[in-house]
Parts: structure tokens; C-alpha cells; sequence
């Protein structure tokens, strides 16, 4: 590669112009004679467009260091790191040297730096809308002996492939890449470290450390050529009791509500609408964790957690249902199947130790009867009687012919007997079959109370097993 030679072309052009900045944009840089003819001396054959070195062999050795303020924003959704740093570079300028005999002592001085040769150092992750020169505009010092120091306070915006497995228990590792974009490494060659004792935290995220390595690489559009670069990693890791009041604490207080849904009675008919109450504010939530993860096939670990939560709960309402349909089927009038009353009534209430009230089939009469009900039985026993003496006086008056209109009486006497006799036990068969009724829906109810309880404990072992699942996988 040849380099251009500093000569005179323009020599009162550029001298006039450094002039016009001296005294108009930079006024008060330079505060003696001697600052101004060392200026004047330095500039008056250099080119910033040349590289500031008088052995076209010679590699310009550029030092960086780079310290990291504050993180301005992490953006999960579009993968992205704002930072506030602190940016040093270091390198030797061979055209910017003098004998500080000469003026006075003076031993460095600042320039702005776009009247400099500076290195094209660029970040290779830029996440801006378009690469900015950030070493531009700046005020650089020259020491004597041509040591050249430009820092400053810089924004950057990287792109952070973001790992969102464990959120909000995460940790990340940003990468970020600085280096020469044109200069290949024959003539430009950058190395450089990083510190993290400057660093505030944001609320939401410490950093554990930061490390940099500088490298070599060839890349696809310059084969054979090497360029370099240094690369820092820093490590972050977040802070999650923001998130954990705000999307893991609801869904807990959630799941803990969907378990009171097993403790209302069937006849309440809130069971149904508590359960969907809960599973829309579940799906409530779930919306706002996925407007801030990233759209990827990686789920995080909370998103796992309102999915198990969600599952549970709706299973549930599916329980919910089926507690409700046993308690109601006694209204169809089936009985209770055999091997139900044998393993629901007896073996599980044993197990969960649920005192269930002893019922019968034939419900004594005695205890529980109803004055109603005594009144029908008294009067059927009446009847009856009544009726085995209509039954005799019509054998006697088959035999007394003589005594017609007696007969007739008679006749009309036992015929209405006969006919109360029938509408009393029509009454007792009704009350029998009441009776029926109730036994088999008070069985149905206890069928139904049984695992109405073996649900809620299935469900207090499903959530606390989605809980421990969730654990394991963060300790891992």
C-alpha cells in the first residue's frame, strides 16, 4: 500500500483554517504564545488523512480501554443492549512530537480530534439505526513524544443474543466488538482490557464481571487478509424481585384461589364461574410475559410455569364438572352403581378419613314420621278394616233378600270405601317414592363430596409438583 507524503499543497489554506478554528470554535484551548506556535508547528505539514507513521511497515499499535457506566436499557423482544460507557484509546502519533524546551515546557496538548489521524474503530454489533463515528468531535491529548489519549463518554447499542430460559432468574452474556473496519491488521493493530469499578446498577441488572480477548480473523469479502479486533464479554445478571411481585406472585395467589373453588358447595353454582374467572386472568398475564420475551421456540421457565398453572387449572374445572354432575345425577333417579358405593363411600373416604352419614334404602318409619304421614297410615288401617267388614256385610246380604233398600245402602257404602281405599294408597306410594328419591340423591351427594375432596387434594399435589419442577430446573 503506498501512503501520501506530507508536503506544502495547501499549506496557507490549512493554515488559514487552523487559525479560524483557533480563535472562533476553540478559543481558551490554548492559552499562551506557545500553545499557539506549537499549534501552528504541528499543523502546518500534517494531514489527517494520512496515516501517522513515518515507516509505511511500521503497524499503529491502538490501546483500548473499556468501562462500562450503567445499563441503559436491555431489551428482551428485539435482543438489544443500550449501555453508557467510558472509552480510552491510546495509540502513537510519529507527526505529533516536539522538544518541549522549545515552548515552554509544555509537555501535551488537546486537539479536537477531527484535526487528527484517528483509527476507524467501529462496533461490529452496532443495534443503531446507522453506524456513527464516535470518535469524532471529541478533544484527544498529545503529549510530547506523540502518546495520543482520545476519551470520552459514548452510548452505545449492541445486539445481545438473549437467553430467556431462566427468566427472571437469568443470566447473560453480551458480547461486544470493537475494531478497525478498513485498516487491516499490517497497519493498524488494536488490543485492550476492560473495568467494571465504574458500573451502576440500573435496578435491574449487576455486573458480575467482564472480560475482553483480542483476536485475528479473516473474513469472507478481504480473504488473506487479517484483521483485528478485541472483543469483551460482559456478564450480567438480573435482578428478579420486580418480576417476582409482578408476574411469579399473581400467578401463585391464582393457583392458591383456583383450590377454594373445591371447598364451595355444589348447590352455591360458583364452582364453574370462579374456576374460568381465574383461567382468564392467568391468560391476562401470560399476554404480558409474552409482549416482553423475545418470539423464539425458547420458552422461559415462567412462561413453562403459567402454562403448567393454566393446565392445572382448567383440569380443575374439568373436575369441577364431573363433582357437579355426580351431585346432580340423582335427579335422574339412577342409583349408585354397586362397585361406586363399594370404592368411593367406603375405601376412599376411608383413606381421606371423611365421616360420611349412614343412610338406608328403607328409612325407618318411626323416628321420622310426619304427623301427614301418620294421619294416611291411621286411616289406611281404617279402611282396612272398614274393608273386611264391607267384604262380610256382602256375604250377609247375599243371603237377605228380604231387605232390598238395606242392600242397596250397603252396596254404595262399600263401593266409596273401596274407592278411598285406593286414592290413601295412591298418597302412600307417592311419599314411598319420595322417600326413594332421597335416599338415592343423598347418596349421590356423599359420591360427589368424596371426590370433590380427592380432587382438591389431587390438585394441591399437582401444584406443588409443578412448583418443585420449576425449582429443579432453576438449580440445574
Amino acid at each position: 500500500m503506498k501512503f501520501l507524503a506530507p508536503g506544502r499543497n495547501g499549506h496557507i489554506v490549512l493554515k488559514a483554517i487552523i487559525l479560524h478554528l483557533i480563535f472562533s470554535s476553540f478559543d481558551g484551548i490554548f492559552g499562551t504564545k506557545a500553545h499557539y506556535r506549537l499549534l501552528r508547528d504541528l499543523m502546518d505539514d500534517y494531514n489527517a488523512m494520512v496515516r501517522p507513521v513515518r515507516n509505511a511497515s511500521h503497524v499503529t499499535q491502538v490501546t483500548m480501554k473499556f468501562f462500562v457506566s450503567q445499563i441503559i436499557d436491555m431489551d428482551e423482544r428485539i435482543q438489544t443492549l443500550k449501555i453508557n460507557t467510558w472509552l480510552t484509546f491510546n495509540w502513537t502519533d510519529e507527526y505529533l512530537t516536539w522538544e518541549t524546551d522549545a515552548y515552554q515546557g509544555i509537555t501535551n496538548v488537546k486537539l479536537p480530534s477531527h484535526l487528527m489521524w484517528l483509527p476507524d474503530i467501529v462496533l461490529y454489533e452496532n443495534a443503531a439505526d446507522e453506524y456513527i463515528n464516535f470518535m469524532k468531535d471529541r478533544i484527544a491529548v498529545v503529549y510530547s513524544d506523540g502518546y495520543v489519549m482520545w476519551a470520552a463518554p459514548v452510548i452505545l447499542q449492541s445486539q445481545c443474543q438473549i437467553d430467556v430460559t431462566y427468566f427472571p432468574f437469568d443470566e447473560q452474556d453480551c458480547k461486544l466488538k470493537f475494531g478497525p473496519w478498513q485498516h487491516d491488521g499490517t497497519e493498524v493493530a488494536i488490543s485492550g482490557k476492560g473495568d467494571v469499578t465504574v458500573f451502576k446498577s440500573d435496578g435491574e441488572w449487576d455486573m458480575e464481571s467482564m472480560t475482553s480477548e483480542s483476536n485475528v480473523e479473516h473474513y469472507p469479502d478481504a480473504p488473506g487478509i487479517p484483521y483485528t479486533d478485541v472483543t469483551y464479554v460482559i456478564h450480567l445478571r438480573r435482578r428478579p424481585i420486580f418480576y417476582f411481585f409482578n408476574l411469579i406472585t399473581p400467578c401463585v395467589l391464582l393457583a392458591a384461589v383456583t383450590m377454594l373453588t373445591f371447598f364451595l358447595p355444589a348447590e352455591a353454582g360458583e364452582k364453574i364461574t370462579l374456576g374460568i374467572t381465574v383461567l382468564l386472568s392467568l391468560t391476562v398475564f401470560l399476554l404480558l410475559l409474552a409482549e416482553a420475551m423475545p418470539p423464539s421456540s425458547e420458552v422461559p421457565l415462567i412462561g413453562q410455569y403459567y402454562a403448567m398453572t393454566m393446565a392445572m387449572v382448567t383440569l380443575s374445572l374439568a373436575m369441577s364438572v364431573t363433582v357437579l354432575h355426580l351431585h346432580y345425577n340423582g335427579g335422574e333417579m339412577y342409583p349408585v352403581p354397586g362397585w361406586m358405593r363399594k370404592f368411593i363411600l367406603h375405601y376412599i373416604a376411608g383413606v381421606l378419613r371423611m365421616k360420611l352419614e349412614k343412610i338406608s334404602p328403607t328409612p325407618r318409619r318411626q323416628p321420622n314420621r310426619t304427623p301427614c304421614k301418620c294421619a294416611i297410615e291411621d286411616t289406611m288401617k281404617s279402611l282396612d278394616i272398614m274393608h273386611s267388614n264391607g267384604n262380610a256385610l256382602k256375604r250377609n246380604n247375599t243371603t237377605q233378600e228380604g231387605a232390598s233398600g238395606t242392600r242397596g245402602q250397603n252396596s254404595h257404602d262399600i263401593h266409596a270405601i273401596f274407592h278411598l281405599l285406593a286414592e290413601f294408597r295412591k298418597v302412600s306410594g307417592f311419599y314411598e317414592q319420595k322417600s326413594r328419591e332421597k335416599y338415592v340423591k343423598k347418596e349421590w351427594k356423599q359420591v360427589a363430596m368424596v371426590m370433590d375432596r380427592l380432587f382438591l387434594i389431587l390438585y394441591v399435589f399437582g401444584t406443588l409438583l409443578t412448583i418443585l419442577i420449576i425449582i429443579f430446573q432453576i438449580q440445574l
